[in-house]
């Protein structure tokens, strides 16, 4: 039976020279071409393996610790995450950083869309969602702008961390905590200061979370 080989990286004979002209990128730094080609599909897989680790722990940390909470800290860790990249001088530290940089990000997404759902009534919920995914499109859409102009890997990194944590962080201090979240968990403290001991008498979920909106809202 013929051997058939997919996928054959040779080594590259002399001293390589690149074309710098349309800006600097992850493969001329650490020299991803000929037999170290292979490394480059491992920095797309190191992100989707970070993605895979946060849908499986976000949900659990969010109900634990609450949505709040693990935004703010997915955000803090994606900033750092993203700067730590910039300064990579080493393949192993980029793949590091990328990994984490997925697992933030995945969280980030779930923990602001289940929030924004549970902020809103019912009869809301598919304008948030849609707001929610308009925004995240935006993002994307203003990171391939960014792309072009600026043309650095390193300070296309940095861009992201900064925008992270001059923008994102302190808006979060607006946003308050998830009120179903809250009613789920008892929170004690967050019920005295929303005075939502009276809902402990209701038995129906929908209208206890439709008061303490309702509560939230007047504060």
């Amino acid at each position: 039976m013929e051997n058939i080989t997919l996928y054959e990286y040779e080594s590259c004979p002399g001293e390589l020279v690149y074309d710098r002209s349309q800006g600097n990128s992850m493969t001329i730094e650490f020299n991803l071409v000929c037999d170290s080609s292979w490394k480059k599909p491992v920095v797309a897989s190191s992100i989707l393996l970070g993605y895979f680790i946060g849908s499986i722990i976000g949900s659990p940390i969010s109900d634990r610790y609450g949505r709040k909470t693990i935004l703010v800290a997915s955000i803090i860790i994606y900033a750092i995450s993203s700067l730590f990249c910039s300064f990579s001088v080493s393949f192993l530290m980029v793949l590091s950083s990328l990994l984490f940089v997925g697992i933030s990000t995945l969280i980030m997404y779930y923990t602001a869309f289940i929030l924004a759902q549970e902020m809103v009534p019912v009869n809301k919920k598919a304008i948030a969602a849609t707001a929610m995914n308009l925004g995240y499109i935006s993002g994307y859409l203003f990171l391939t702008l960014s792309f072009y102009l600026i043309r650095d890997w390193r300070w296309l990194y940095r861009l992201t961390s900064i925008i992270s944590a001059v923008y994102f962080i302190p808006f979060l201090w607006f946003v308050p905590e998830s009120p179903k979240w809250l009613l789920n968990n008892k929170s004690k403290q967050n019920s005295t200061t929303f005075k939502t001991k009276k809902l402990q008498d209701l038995e129906d979920k929908d209208v206890q979370m439709q008061l303490y909106i309702y509560l939230l809202n007047k504060k």
